[in-house]
């Protein structure tokens, strides 16, 4: 890599299940087994499907434990919930009616030392937050685990030759929110930079507690008095609960099947992935190199308008069906899924999309035309030739289907890093990427990942229709004082329930102005 430390600070039920498949997909990819020892030869050579990055340990987010040959990740989980400590606990969180994330969990526990957690303890700090963001942020019977995690980040800062900044896995539509609020406010590390590497909003059409998900959700983000996420992160990736159900397992058999099951815990796996593509440039040597500060550089024009869009492709197994050219998607098909904004991880969902045979109804999001772009990043891996990704992107600004504002015509910035995104072995994914034609026999491969992928993260202006619908379904119940009761008794001033709807709104008039066109100017030949 780059040769600066990145720090992963997971949080919560859906940062922990994000962070089990992250640090499984990069650990495997750096040819370490569960206890974060170097696999032997064989065993390497055995395994090489799965390494993305030819062995290499990455001093970027992984640091060796006194040259021992024993390697841990340069990471710190937290949550309030006692289950992940606790294995018996697994049965009673989270619910039966949902895949769990601990399996993962269990298999590569002891890739990190037991110092490395922050969790709940049995009896009252093993219960949760009961789905109130106030209750992580304010409680007074969460500060143990508040201050197990500020010490253990603060191990891992020191023990960091450069450390560039911190990399947060996390969601804002339960209450363990709250406690990712307290952390990225909290003055012990003002000076570091922080970006939501995986930010999961609610779905409102599938999460169990919807009024406490857009209260949760509105706090987090907007932050009341304190200004929330927007104010402490540089720069926030956004990923839709629902929009990850929806392409990890809706599509996954054409809307049959788990289709209708709403897991979040496995649909993490495709914002884990996401994220190893997003980190590829931090952790390895390629054609594109950025640590967290550059990568705010390269996307983030404003403070305020920081939060980012993902696409990823291959998903589904009708990009291999579709193209011309054998087995393997090429470079322009790839790149015209990854930049569709309705291929994008970060809209709801609706229910009614789930149950019509599949068709998707976007409920936060709009068509692309709508929303002007201000910086975008694809990022390739695998057998990637530079001249198809300068072809593909040419493709792309002829059919004008991308709009960026008038005032940042930066175009696309690309990266390649040549080796295939790996899956770990627990991932489930490899049944969402084009399969080899049983009808082809030309092609013995039976490598459980695509040879080639591109992600694309973009700064957008229709975003804001995430916000939107947050701050409609928030201040709808706030305009009744419905639930209020539950976030003034966890110790919550009512008046920043306002304050963060005020914040909440203003971000969104942020976005509408800096895609606004300035009159008289409609030249097309700016846009890029």
């Amino acid at each position: 890599g780059g040769g600066r430390q990145h720090v992963v600070i997971s949080i919560g039920g859906l940062g922990n299940a994000t962070a089990a498949h992250f640090w499984e997909s990069i650990a495997v990819g750096a040819g370490l087994d569960t206890t974060g020892r170097r696999l032997t030869a064989s065993s390497s050579s055995n395994n090489n499907n799965n390494v993305d990055d030819g062995g290499i340990v990455e001093d970027a987010f992984f640091h060796e434990v006194h040259a021992s040959g024993q390697y841990r990740p340069r990471g710190v989980l937290v949550d309030t919930a006692s289950c992940w400590d606790n294995p018996s606990d697994e049965l009673r969180y989270p619910s039966s009616s949902y895949s769990s994330p601990f399996p993962v969990f269990q298999r590569w526990r002891h890739l990190f030392a037991p110092d490395q957690f922050a969790f709940g303890k049995e009896g009252r700090d093993g219960g949760g937050t009961g789905h109130i963001w106030a209750d992580g942020m304010y409680s007074s019977h969460h500060q143990s685990v508040v201050d197990e995690a500020i010490d253990a980040i603060r191990r891992q800062v020191e023990g960091c030759s450069s450390m560039a900044g911190f990399i947060m896995l996390k969601g804002v539509g339960g209450g363990t929110c709250g406690i990712t609020s307290r952390l990225i406010l909290s003055e012990h590390f003002p000076r570091i930079t922080k970006i939501g590497g995986a930010t999961i909003t609610p779905s409102f059409t599938l999460d169990k507690y919807p009024h406490m998900a857009a209260y949760n959700a509105c706090l987090a983000l907007g932050g009341g008095v304190s200004g929330g996420e927007m104010d402490a992160l540089s720069a926030s990736v956004l990923f839709g609960n629902g929009a990850l159900h929806h392409h990890h397992h809706h599509r996954q058999n054409g809307g049959d099947g788990d289709g209708r099951l709403y897991n979040p815990y496995t649909s993490c796996q495709l914002a884990s992935r996401c994220l190893q593509s997003i980190t590829t440039s931090m952790r390895l040597d390629g054609a594109l190199n950025l640590d967290v500060n550059e990568f705010v550089t390269n996307h983030v024009p404003y403070p305020r308008v920081q939060f980012l869009t993902v696409g990823h492709a291959p998903l589904y197994h009708r990009i291999q069906r579709s193209t011309q050219h054998g087995d393997e998607p090429y470079v322009a098909e790839l790149c015209s899924h990854a930049t569709d904004f309705h291929n994008h991880l970060h809209s709801d969902i609706s229910s009614s999309s789930l149950s019509s045979g599949g068709a998707s109804t976007p409920t936060s999001s709009t068509n692309s035309t709508m929303g002007k772009y201000m910086a975008m990043s694809l990022l390739f891996h695998g057998n990637v030739a530079p001249k198809d990704v300068m072809a593909a992107v040419s493709t792309i600004k002829t059919k004008r289907t991308l709009q960026f504002v008038d005032w940042c015509p930066t175009g696309f910035k690309c990266g390649i890093n040549y080796s295939p995104l790996g899956f770990g072995p627990s991932s489930s994914l490899s049944l969402l990427s084009p399969r080899t034609s049983s009808s082809s026999s030309s092609s013995p491969s039976t490598s459980p990942f695509p040879p080639r992928s591109v992600t694309s993260i973009s700064n957008t202006t229709a975003i804001c229709d995430v916000f939107s619908e947050i701050h409609h379904r928030a201040s709808t119940l706030y305009s009744k004082r419905s639930f209020v009761h539950h976030y003034v008794q966890a110790g919550m001033e009512e008046g920043e329930m306002s304050e963060a709807l005020e914040n909440l709104a203003a971000l969104e008039q942020d976005y509408e102005e800096v895609g606004m066109v300035p009159s008289g100017d409609d030249d097309d030949e700016e846009e890029y």
